[in-house]
């Protein structure tokens, strides 16, 4: 069987298959950058709007079309976005008082 595939063959594929795998993950990083930046967005317009240092979850969520989790998973990882201390269901802004 390996008679049949020349080596050019084989790094063809694997180049191919590497290639393949580096746009998946290009992908897979520009919609999580997409979807933390509008999290991101509803969290500050919500908190103008509002006039309030902190949003729950549910607002989030609602406001985005993403689940609870999602929302939690997406404002975990965005490095302005913190959790309100006392309730824990609830998202900050880093520049503002999150007590």
């Amino acid at each position: 069987m390996w008679g049949l595939i020349s080596k050019d063959n084989f790094i063809v594929a694997l180049l191919s298959g590497l290639l393949l795998l580096f746009i998946g993950l290009a992908i897979t990083w520009c919609e999580k950058k997409y979807r933390l930046c509008k999290i991101y967005k509803i969290l500050k317009s919500g908190l103008a709007e509002k006039n309030t240092d902190f949003l729950p979850t549910a607002y989030l969520s609602s406001k985005s079309g993403y689940t609870q989790s999602q929302v939690e998973a997406l404002c975990s990882h965005h490095s302005k976005i913190r959790r309100h201390e006392k309730e824990v269901d609830s998202w900050c802004i880093e520049s503002s008082p999150c007590l």
